[in-house]
């Protein structure tokens, strides 16, 4: 049964230790070693063009750059490693940059972080309209929030990194949602890290909240017109949750086996990343096994899911 891990990050070399972060040859050996066949890699978030403080052309420039590197290691890796794009959210350039990323450079996707300076992902429409018309997927990583003021308690502990991050993203996708952007591109293949973060586990909240029928007291709702429900199913998921079987199995159960991708978010986690490339997949078999979902279902969340998604060869 083949495998094919996603949502990975690549980072400059120059700042870490561990080469399989930013070589994707060391990648290629640690497949190799867990009998995974391909994998699909995102530039560190942290890092992200868009969220540095630099000013409109700087962040075009270094998009191109991060782009023309992402390229090189894809082609280093021959076809074991694909690498997704990043694009200047805030540019006129938007569109220009992702054509070339896209159809010039062959990169197989977009990354976007949950905001951009404290600008919500939803308000970046040249953005969603163009990966409608190019048919290409984009991730959403959750990232930091820039100030303190809203929630100071949670900078102790890690507790962002914990909690806070599965709430942006949350919040991100609620977004897209309530916003009419899912409504208004029905072909958006949007990709959230986190098994779709706390979507699953809370959808009978959302349910109740916004009925399928009956009064709508919100009047944003009544601009949707379907249930706003329908549009959270509407998002793909990875099974990066810390190896827990309980979470897959409540992601999986809600968004269903079309819309789920086998994932860890290596190389980070134990052992240098390498800890998850050898658990989660067993994991998650167990946690498909135990839902008893035909093989033909299983396949597709292993690797055929995002073979189609992301068009890799």
């Amino acid at each position: 049964m083949k495998k094919l891990e996603w949502y990975t990050t690549v980072k400059p070399a120059s700042s870490l230790k561990f080469t399989q972060f930013c070589d994707a040859r060391k990648r290629v050996e640690h497949l190799d070693k867990y009998k995974i066949d391909k994998q699909v890699a995102c530039m560190i978030h942290l890092i992200d063009a868009n969220v540095l403080p630099l000013k409109e052309d700087e962040v075009v420039r270094l998009c191109r750059i991060f782009n023309d590197g992402m390229a090189e290691e894809m082609r280093k890796a021959k076809g074991r490693v694909y690498t997704t794009a990043s694009v200047p959210l805030n540019s006129p350039h938007l569109e220009d940059e992702m054509d070339r990323a896209i159809k010039d450079l062959g990169l197989k996707g977009v990354l976007v972080p949950t905001h951009v300076h404290g600008m919500a992902i939803d308000k970046f429409s040249a953005l969603w309209a163009r990966a409608e018309k190019l048919d290409v997927p984009v991730w959403i990583h959750p990232l930091d929030l820039e100030t303190d003021i809203c929630r100071p308690y949670e900078n102790e502990y890690n507790l962002m990194h914990m909690f806070g991050w599965p709430y942006e993203t949350t919040l991100s996708a609620s977004r897209l949602v309530f916003s009419g952007t899912m409504q208004k591109h029905p072909r958006l293949k949007v990709i959230l890290h986190h098994l779709g973060a706390m979507i699953s586990f809370f959808s009978g909240r959302i349910m109740e909240t916004y009925p399928a029928s009956g009064v709508r007291v919100y009047p944003f709702v009544k601009e949707l017109t379907k249930a706003p429900i329908d549009y959270y199913k509407m998002f793909y998921c990875d099974t990066a949750v810390g190896g827990d079987a309980g979470a897959v199995r409540t992601g999986v159960d809600f968004f269903g086996a079309d819309h789920v991708f086998f994932g860890t978010d290596y190389p980070f986690g134990p052992g240098r990343g390498e800890g998850r490339l050898e658990t989660y997949p067993s994991t998650v078999r167990n946690v498909m096994n135990q839902l008893q979902i035909p093989s033909d279902d299983q396949e597709k969340i292993l690797w055929k899911n995002m073979i189609s998604l992301a068009k890799l060869d």
